[in-house]
């Protein structure tokens, strides 16, 4: 079912409209038909934010977990496979803020964990500092 909906999502075309709004936003890094298919691929066919499966439904969209707004490069690393909901909610929201909503919400997808378990250890670090 994820490779149907693969073929028809024109990886090349979305690749390209990423290429350049990236670079409309000076943001390093380019993405390829490739790279777009293996971070789908990777995530199982369902959001990275909800957990929920990916269809044709849903309209799958490719989501930058750090935005071009906060630095965000455009790469595979810094790419989620997303429905559309979670990409149209969390916008260019800084991903730790939207984890901790969705988790709020009892939501907790593997990425909403880390996201929250490595913010969780930045806060230690900069409580030690002080």
């Amino acid at each position: 079912m994820l490779i149907n909906l693969l073929r028809r999502l024109n990886l090349a075309s979305r690749a390209a409209t990423l290429n350049q709004r990236a670079k409309s936003f000076n943001v390093p890094g380019m993405l390829t038909a490739m790279m777009l298919m293996e971070v789908a691929l990777k995530s199982g066919g369902v959001c990275a934010w909800c957990g929920k499966p990916i269809t044709e439904e849903t309209d799958a969209q490719f989501d930058h977990v750090f935005p071009f707004r906060l630095q965000g490069e455009n790469t595979p690393e810094n790419l989620t496979f997303s429905c559309a909901e979670c990409n149209r909610r969390k916008s260019d929201k800084h991903p730790v803020r939207f984890a901790q909503e969705q988790a709020a919400n009892g939501i907790l997808t593997p990425l909403i964990q880390r996201l929250l378990t490595d913010n969780e250890q930045d806060a230690m670090q900069q409580l030690t500092l002080l």
